[in-house]
């Protein structure tokens, strides 16, 4: 397998200038908060060259990454090399997208993807449903290498960290995350829903809040956040859905358990099923909501919905898992899927699915963004 060198990458983010390299623009974010643990580790006394150099070799996961991406069809292209170009490999651009120089432990996947990537399996009109309890072959995650070489400060242990990815546009990532035993200190650099598919993780913010989380429990937190990241078993994965925003906004995590309703007094009706793109077919469901984040382009908290169906054009991309009750739903394809309290779906913008709530009301903790 040939390794691409960091700079015959290209990045195509909308917030990058156009012609960047990979390795140009882990030097541009070097001095971000993404990298605090790097200089924090930078030895003291340093000049400017020494110092990117340094950067430049804890940052060298980017190389043999980046090619085994390329070998599992992870949208990497050859294009034609320039009148100029030498390289027996032309230049390579990236059909993904970088959503950050490194990734934190437990935060989610590396971004490497773009709508149109091979390696995004959602599309419109269909879903991609994630079950409590199901376990994520090794062999569809991609190695990621140790937590420290990514930025993360391991505690203890000898955390090893990989991930599926299963859709990413822009800011937006989602797929599934998988590390073994081990303690990290993270500052994710996104804001993040997550479900836990298998295992055990424990995670502590900086506020002392505590939740150790199983298979079905579900967590919001925040870009920004300080998290105590602990897998005291063989492993843990996750299922996540998270956006990269403009700024840090830490706040105290939030928790959703599988199985614990969330009482009628904590919710606000949302109106008539039309006003989220519903068109009811039968019963007459009511809906209600608690808003835990909101900034105008994505929304998170807990919604509900009481019996009926009905035809949903869904109006964002969303990463939803049940709480509370089941739920039926049927993609575009005619795939039906019937969900209960742990189970997860990833739904893109624009997609048609028939709901079906045949009992009482179902609830489930969502994140949602809206393209802008």
């Amino acid at each position: 397998m040939t390794t691409l060198p960091a700079d015959a990458l290209y990045v195509t983010r909308p917030d990058v200038p156009a012609g960047m390299t990979l390795e140009d623009h882990v030097r541009r974010r070097a001095p971000s908060r993404r990298s605090r643990a790097i200089h924090q580790q930078t030895p003291s006394g340093m000049g400017e060259e020494q110092r990117m150099s340094y950067i430049d070799t804890a940052t060298d996961w980017v190389r043999p990454l980046a090619a085994k991406l390329q070998s599992q069809g992870y949208g990497l292209r050859p294009t034609e090399p320039g009148p100029a170009s030498s390289e027996p490999l032309g230049r390579w651009t990236t059909g993904l997208c970088l959503f950050g120089p490194f990734l934190l432990a437990a935060a989610g996947a590396l971004a490497f993807a773009s709508p149109s990537a091979a390696s995004s399996s959602l599309e419109k009109g269909t879903m991609i449903v994630y079950r409590a309890g199901d376990r994520v072959a090794e062999s569809e995650l991609v190695d990621l290498g140790p937590p420290a070489n990514l930025g993360a400060t391991v505690l203890e242990g000898d955390p090893k960290i990989s991930a599926r990815i299963d859709y990413a546009a822009g800011e937006l990532l989602a797929g599934v995350f998988q590390a073994t035993r081990g303690k990290a200190l993270i500052t994710f650099p996104f804001t993040e829903h997550a479900t836990i598919l298998n295992g055990e993780v424990q995670l502590t913010d900086q506020w002392g809040n505590k939740a150790r989380l199983e298979a079905g429990d579900s967590y919001f937190i925040k870009q920004g956040s300080v998290i105590l990241w602990q897998v005291r078993g063989r492993a843990v994965q996750k299922t996540f859905f998270n956006r990269t925003e403009q700024h840090d906004s830490p706040a105290p995590m939030v928790v959703y358990r599988a199985g614990e309703e969330i009482p009628e007094s904590e919710l606000t009706d949302l109106g008539p099923p039309e006003s989220l793109g519903g068109s009811v077919v039968d019963g007459d469901p009511k809906l209600s909501a608690r808003i835990d984040y909101a900034d105008g382009h994505a929304t998170a908290g807990v919604f509900q919905a009481t019996r009926g169906d009905a035809q949903i054009r869904f109006p964002f991309t969303e990463h939803a898992t049940v709480i509370d009750g089941a739920v039926t739903l049927t993609d575009e394809t005619g795939r039906t899927h019937r969900f209960f309290p742990g189970d997860s779906y990833m739904i893109v913008q624009d997609s048609s699915i028939f709901w079906q709530v045949a009992r009482k009301r179902v609830q489930k903790s969502f994140f949602n963004a809206v393209a802008p």
